[in-house]
């Protein structure tokens, strides 16, 4: 499997699971938000310093936010249709969220492979 795969899939799992687990009429906590974040921090970095494209190493883990949250919006529309009547702006908040942190830890790996000459 392809690291690209591996990062979307880890990170898909490592932020989802605490988020589908947290009800949806509650607010989350910091800490369901800092494991996301640091999945894809983490996720962006690997791929960016192992030598994949800035864009593939921001893409991957940064969409896998989004697909996370589309997933409980399916399984809560699923239960409940009145649930998720603002669905699209939870993707788009996810979205941006997503691009931020995965950015955020391309560019640090970038620099890493960079200052260590593996690019």
């Amino acid at each position: 499997m392809k690291a690209k795969w591996v990062a979307f899939a880890g990170v898909f799992f490592a932020a989802g699971i605490p988020y589908w687990l947290v009800p949806y009429n509650k607010e989350l906590p910091a800490g369901v938000v800092a494991i996301g974040l640091a999945a894809l921090v983490i996720a962006g970095s690997v791929l960016a310093f192992r030598g994949a494209k800035l864009a593939t190493a921001i893409v991957m883990p940064g969409l896998a936010v989004p697909a996370a949250a589309m997933a409980r919006v399916i399984v809560d529309v699923a239960r409940d249709s009145t649930s998720h009547s603002l669905w699209p702006f939870e993707i788009v908040f996810a979205t941006a969220i997503g691009i931020a942190g995965a950015f955020v830890g391309a560019l640090i790996g970038w620099l890493l492979a960079r200052a260590t000459g593996r690019r």
